[in-house]
Order: C-alpha cells, then structure tokens, then sequence
C-alpha cells in the first residue's frame, strides 16, 4: 500500500457564504419539526458544528483546509483486493469521511 496526502486551503468567503446558507435552510427544519426525532437530532449536531466553524472564521479568522488521502492497494488476487477495499471503505466511512474509489 502506497499513501499519498495532499492539503487545500478554501476560499474562506465561499465558505463562510455556504456555512450561513446551511444554518438558514438546517434553522428551518429545526422550526418545523416535521421530522422524527433522530433527524432533528442530525440537523441540530450539523447546525451548530456550522455555527461554530463560521464563528471561527469570521471572529478569530481562521481557515479551513480540505486533507485528502490517497491510498493505493496493491494484490495478485482480485478477490483479496476487493476485500481489503471493503474492509477500508468500512473504516473510512466510520470515521465521517467520504471516500471515492479509483479502479485501474
């Protein structure tokens, strides 16, 4: 296995303009309250975790950087290969990330 990580920095503006349109349309659902408890449970995490990033960039003017991992599998058998991407992608996604496969 071969990894590869390589940093992004955004643009703070585009970020900011997107966190506050986020906390208006999650503030909504909140108001309503038409859905089950898990998924108001969901909106407000999303919410506030938004309200917290943008108040860190606005007021102590951070930034916000994307990471992303590269990892490239290597195997003489197909079938051990298809595990092994299983196995990561179950662990990836665990963790809240997203993930996107490249076959060659």
């Amino acid at each position: 296995m071969n990894i590869s990580m390589f940093y992004e920095k955004k643009d703070s503006y585009k970020i900011i303009r997107e966190l506050t349109y986020h906390i208006g349309n999650v503030g909504v659902d909140l108001q309503t309250k038409n859905q089950n408890s898990q998924d108001i449970d969901i909106a407000a995490f999303t919410y506030n975790d938004a309200k917290y990033i943008r108040k860190q960039m606005q007021v102590n003017n951070q930034e916000l950087y994307f990471l992303y991992i590269y990892l490239n599998l290597f195997s003489q058998d197909k079938k051990e290969l298809e595990y092994i991407l299983n196995k990561i992608e179950g662990i990836v996604q665990s963790k809240g990330m997203r993930d996107k496969a490249c076959i060659f």
